[in-house]
């Protein structure tokens, strides 16, 4: 209900979950598995929701970055999470899960 903290599950108990309403589970994939483990530099002009102090606070458990990364940083960084996020471990490990399933195909009788 309202107020309570949010329920997080794991793969195992989404996809039992997916599976007990009647859907075949066709793919599971973590999202941002290593993009929400590094610092992200705010844009030129841009004040983080803390205020000027908080850029350079890193997100936590991330090192802190002494300049903006390159451009190409962001591709590598999207291509890496694209790799790893149907792979276990590195899927299990994400904060968030997309599941996709669909009905099973039921022949004519």
């Amino acid at each position: 209900g309202p107020g309570e903290p949010a329920r997080r599950f794991d793969t195992a108990e989404v996809v039992a979950l997916a599976e007990a309403a009647g859907t075949e589970v066709v793919a599971v994939h973590g999202v941002r598995l290593f993009a929400d483990l590094v610092a992200a530099w705010p844009p030129a002009g841009a004040v983080p929701p803390g205020g000027p102090a908080s850029a350079a606070q890193p997100a936590v458990g991330a090192a802190p970055l002494a300049e903006p990364p390159p451009a190409a940083w962001a591709e590598q960084l999207a291509r890496l999470d694209a790799l790893a996020a149907a792979r276990a471990p590195y899927r299990d490990l994400a904060g968030q899960l997309h599941v996709l399933a669909r009905l099973p195909d039921h022949a004519p009788a």
